[in-house]
């Protein structure tokens, strides 16, 4: 069995196990249906001493328009270890499942899996003339498999997920969602990745961002890692009333829809 058929068998199986009665078509694994289906893009499996690794690519597609565009595909890059090749691409999936989904669950307007939660928020930040809010859905914190508690101590003291919020916010377009991706590794011998994307684009200034964490002491590879998606709410300013009812006017794309009662609240009250 070739990669590509091992890891949407494997897509299969989880979206099975969430409650999902999954379908491949057009080679994507339809895992929530009607909403988002996925499919394997790449892979690359790095040396390892003992086990098998694995770094997947997966893309999203979001809503059931057929076409791949910047606004409903959603790119993630995930590493997987097991004893095999089929383990460590398990493992890569599982923590898409659990890490990721949930949050395009709630871009989409779905429920999340069952067994599975994600966070939300209300932010608000200030542009030269408006004050934007946006809903926030957090997928869980997720780390290595030997991530140390001082690590998660750490993270739960210095909060670095919200301080690389601060930074993006500001920069987002007010009239649709965004998806962000964040990642932080330190390996043993004290170097450092990180990577930080919205929408599928680094995003220099969050990554600068999380190379001001200050790790605790660790004595082998660690990493953290989470997935969000931000939602206008509703915007409450002059200027952007008429960008709102050109939304309100134009063909629905999936994203469109769900923020159309958030835009006619704001058109009311101008």
């Amino acid at each position: 069995m070739d990669v590509r058929a091992m890891v949407h068998a494997s897509l299969r199986r989880e979206a099975s196990q969430l409650g999902y009665g999954s379908e491949e078509i057009d080679g994507r694994v339809h895992v929530v249906p009607g909403g988002i289906s996925v499919k394997y893009e790449e892979s690359e499996f790095p040396e390892a001493e003992s086990q098998v690794r694995v770094s997947l690519t997966l893309t999203a597609h979001l809503g059931e328009d057929q076409e791949d565009t910047a606004t409903n595909t959603v790119l993630d890059r995930l590493d997987g270890a097991g004893n095999t090749q089929q383990e460590a691409i398990d493992f890569a999936v599982n923590m898409w499942m659990v890490g990721v989904l949930p949050a395009l669950c709630a871009l989409c307007g779905q429920k999340p899996p069952k067994g599975s939660e994600y966070k939300t928020s209300n932010l608000k930040h200030n542009l030269a003339n408006a004050v934007v809010d946006w809903d926030v859905f957090l997928g869980p914190l997720q780390f290595s498999s030997d991530s140390s508690f001082a690590l998660q101590q750490r993270i739960e003291q210095l909060k670095p997920v919200d301080h690389v919020l601060e930074r993006i916010l500001p920069m987002l377009d007010p009239h649709r969602p965004h998806w962000i991706r964040i990642y932080h590794c330190r390996r043993e011998e004290g170097l450092m990745a990180s990577n930080c994307q919205v929408d599928n684009r680094d995003f220099a200034e969050g990554r600068g961002t999380l190379f001001e964490f200050t790790w605790p002491n660790v004595t082998s590879e660690q990493w953290f890692r989470q997935f969000l998606t931000v939602i206008p709410h509703y915007a409450l300013v002059q200027p952007l009333q008429a960008k709102a009812a050109v939304v309100v006017e134009e063909e629905k794309t999936w994203w469109k829809k769900l923020i159309e009662l958030g835009n006619q609240d704001l058109l009311k009250r101008s």
